[in-house]
């Protein structure tokens, strides 16, 4: 029985569990609805890689988290968009089920990993990448790894307008994800075409980026997630944008593209990470 590396990504709605060769390539995956119980998402997933991998071992497993993740401890929560999870014990579960490495990463940060390793910025060493879907996400990545640190990068939180009240209001996250779209236009962004919205949608998106890039100066700037699919409708005006926010004495913008893969982005880094460190 050939073993296999195993890759999670934990979605707010759907769980996908799959099989990642060195190169990042899904041999076969296997989705399920997400459980709202704690118990159930650690018996389903079990259960799942079991079916995938039958008597064998996981060479390693790699798991995806739409949340704060804490390595030490290895837990996930709590969640915004899994309310029912307070601190799910994932690593400490699955160890005592497989003996095998297991790496827990927020999603936005494996999501850069496979970009790094695979996709748009694959020529690069240090990558900014930033996801925007119902949140906003953000992560660096250097030599095909994230930066260390006890949690993740929380690049949606960072507040562009000062609400004292309330900071959340001021927050890029607030202003620019998929969320806002839809709060602001009462449509998502895949049934917006008009060349004016996109203007005011991408203005917030701006300013938030531009913040993320002078903070970071990365090599390049790789947008993932669902918004980043309509990346020919905004990517022009919000070039333009950023391009009125770089005033001298700053360095110059670094490019901006779409990543590779959007779709599928979190659960091949979550693969990748894993070989890394059964390799290791």
């Amino acid at each position: 029985m050939k073993k296999e590396v195993i890759a999670i990504d934990i979605g707010g709605t759907k769980v996908r569990i799959g099989c990642i060769n060195g190169y990042g390539k899904i041999s076969q995956f296997i989705d399920f609805p997400t459980p709202a119980s704690e118990t159930a998402m650690i018996k389903q997933t079990i259960s799942t890689i079991q079916t995938l991998t039958g008597p064998a071992e996981p060479l390693a497993i790699g798991i995806a988290a739409p949340a704060k993740v804490d390595r030490k401890h290895g837990t996930i929560g709590p969640c915004t968009h899994i309310p029912t999870w307070k601190k799910l014990p994932i690593v400490a579960k699955l160890h005592q089920e497989f003996n095998t490495p297991i790496i827990l990463e927020n999603d936005a940060t494996l999501g850069g990993v496979c970009e790094a390793m695979i996709g748009s910025g694959q020529k690069y060493r240090y990558i900014l990448y930033v996801t925007i879907s119902t949140g906003i996400g953000s992560a660096l990545i250097l030599d095909g790894k994230p930066l260390p640190g006890p949690y993740n990068p929380q690049g949606g939180q960072m507040i562009l307008v000062d609400h004292v009240r309330n900071p959340l209001y001021g927050s890029f996250e607030y202003l620019a994800s998929g969320k806002a779209i839809v709060r602001e236009y009462g449509k998502i962004a895949a049934d917006i075409r008009s060349k004016k919205a996109w203007h005011e949608i991408t203005r917030p998106l701006a300013q938030g980026l531009h913040n993320l890039i002078v903070a970071t100066n990365p090599e390049i700037v790789v947008l993932g997630g669902g918004v980043s699919k309509h990346h020919k409708k905004f990517l022009p005006p919000l070039t333009k944008h950023l391009a009125e926010l770089a005033y001298s004495p700053k360095f110059p913008l670094p490019p901006i593209k779409p990543a590779k893969h959007i779709e599928t982005a979190p659960l091949i880094g979550a693969g990748l990470l894993a070989h890394a460190i059964h390799q290791h």
